[in-house]
């Protein structure tokens, strides 16, 4: 799967994700699993943002939803206007992963769910209460 999303520079956004089997169909996140999402600039180099397992840095949250019915396989990705603040303006690549705890072979496998493109656009200033 394959998306796209517009991210704001200083404000808050929430995205859904689902993670699917190679037959499209919903999986089962366990509750060890870590969902990840990274937005970066290029093959193999440092992510600008790396959000990954609960409560994070800056107030960005992945949460995942009760694994049953319509919710199987969802996750919420929360990002905070401050570390939206952080991403250079332009267009970014990303993967939505999940990092799997109850692999072995390798240790904590990171399956892929989905990678896109992140369109970082600016937003003008004099936000109220920021100086």
């Amino acid at each position: 799967m394959v998306f796209e999303l517009v991210l704001y520079r200083g404000r808050t956004h929430t995205e859904r994700f689902t993670f699917k089997d190679s037959n499209g169909d919903a999986i089962t996140i366990a509750s060890t699993d870590e969902p990840r999402f990274k937005v970066f600039q290029g093959n193999n180099t440092t992510p600008e943002l790396d959000l990954y397992g609960g409560a994070l840095a800056n107030s960005s949250v992945i949460t995942t939803l009760t694994q049953s019915g319509s919710t199987l396989g969802k996750v919420d990705v929360q990002f905070a206007q401050d570390d939206t603040s952080g991403l250079s303006l332009g267009i970014h690549d990303a993967e939505i992963s999940l990092v799997d705890d109850s692999g072995t072979n390798p240790t904590d496998p990171i399956i892929t769910a989905e990678i896109g493109i992140v369109h970082v656009i600016g937003t003008g200033g004099g936000d109220v209460g920021t100086a």
